[in-house]
């Protein structure tokens, strides 16, 4: 798991330095006008997107060792030390994300001409680096996650061969015995965010930005298939 998110994060880094880049080279006219707000907009959903999932995942691991921790009668250290991570990296993926949307939004008044260039190009390298932050906070907080979920693994199979815990178990428990760190991809519901995240764009650049002769059709054509290959996987998911 922490292989995985720092390459995912490195990747979603030098993506973010490229729309930067989009950005300095559209000014010089080495690109049509309204590339880089459409690179943009993207790489700001990914962004927040990237911090949802670090919320999500400390969500859901924190359920588990607490799930764990009342099933197998642990000490309840276990859950303050789960708590405590969540303590120290939840303020930072909100100033992350508070700072990707503000330096987005600032990049659509620039394209409207109601805020000066300048205030979003500080605003785009503070995202940047509140980001970086974050994401490193974040990494250095799921290694630590990851071993104390060892650890509590090793306890629990520990007290069951010695045969000295005595698991409580009821209709809204699992009986698995061992915390898993991650958890497989659901194709499905990804897709269908991509296609609405699609539409959005339709949307956003048609309606709110006033782009007439925005190419609407790819986007749409795009979320149309995104739709019907997640709806196929679900449908193909419920069937096994």
């Amino acid at each position: 798991m922490p292989n995985v998110f720092l390459t995912v994060s490195i990747g979603a880094v030098l993506l973010y330095l490229a729309t930067l880049g989009t950005g300095y080279v559209q000014q010089i006219g080495w690109l049509a006008a309204g590339t880089h707000m459409l690179v943009g907009f993207f790489m700001a959903l990914l962004m927040v997107l990237l911090q949802c999932l670090i919320f999500g995942f400390f969500i859901g691991s924190g359920k588990s060792v607490k799930r764990v921790v009342e099933e197998y009668q642990l000490d309840a250290q276990w859950n303050a030390r789960e708590k405590e991570f969540k303590n120290r990296l939840y303020p930072w993926l909100m100033i992350a994300i508070v700072a990707m949307m503000a330096a987005a939004i600032v990049g659509a008044g620039v394209a409207a001409g109601a805020i000066a260039l300048w205030i979003h190009q500080v605003s785009v390298w503070a995202a940047l680096g509140l980001n970086l932050v974050a994401l490193w906070k974040s990494y250095q907080v799921i290694v630590e996650n990851v071993h104390l979920i060892h650890d509590i693994n090793q306890e629990v199979q520990k007290k069951i061969s010695h045969g000295g815990i005595t698991k409580k178990t009821s209709p809204a428990t699992s009986t698995s015995s061992e915390i898993t760190t991650s958890k497989p991809v659901q194709m499905g519901p990804l897709l269908h965010f991509i296609g609405l995240t699609l539409i959005a764009l339709v949307v956003y650049m048609k309606v709110v930005m006033g782009q007439r002769n925005f190419p609407w059709i790819v986007p749409l054509i795009l979320a149309g298939v995104c739709f019907g290959i997640g709806w196929w996987i679900q449908t193909k998911t419920k069937l096994k």
